[in-house]
């Protein structure tokens, strides 16, 4: 089975296991305990519809646009739309489609995962602005945590069990 195959049929607990490297892509610096997460000082949200509820959308459209800013520039060689079980559909990076997918995603309306050729790498939409991204060659780490980095966001190395 090529890797990426293997990649596209791999869910994301089991990506370490399974020789992937697992970044998870984070606004926050650290994984939070379950006391942080229900702290509305440290984490007033977690998702648009409860930001825009609290009047927050402005906070949580910063958040966005630095997820936004991350997987346009990881699409800069690329981009496809994965389709079950591992078939990949173009999609033009900055097009109506690839903005309405990334968007939906983010906001937790809608799901799929991208994958990135030229990092050999599939992005997994999460929740809670947490995202995740499976990388098929660890050699490229190194170039995707610095562009994590430049988009003001965090990453954090997910080992295998």
């Amino acid at each position: 089975m090529s890797d990426f195959r293997r990649l596209a049929a791999c869910e994301v607990d089991e990506a370490a296991r399974a020789g992937f490297m697992l970044l998870g892509v984070s606004v926050f610096d650290h994984v939070l305990t379950e006391a942080e997460c229900a702290d509305p000082e440290l984490v007033p949200f977690f998702f648009h519809r409860q930001a825009r509820e609290k009047g927050l959308e402005a906070q949580y459209l910063e958040v966005e646009r630095r997820f936004v800013a991350l997987v346009d520039r990881l699409a800069e060689g690329g981009v496809a739309l994965i389709h079950k079980p591992a078939r990949l559909k173009a999609l033009r990076p900055g097009g109506a489609r690839y903005r309405a997918l990334v968007r939906r995603s983010l906001r937790e309306k809608f799901s799929s995962d991208i994958y990135f050729p030229e990092f050999g790498a599939r992005w997994v939409f999460g929740f809670d602005m947490t995202h995740w991204i499976i990388l098929s060659d660890a050699a490229q780490a190194d170039k995707v945590k610095a562009l994590v980095e430049a988009a003001g966001l965090h990453t954090h190395v997910v080992e295998g069990g």
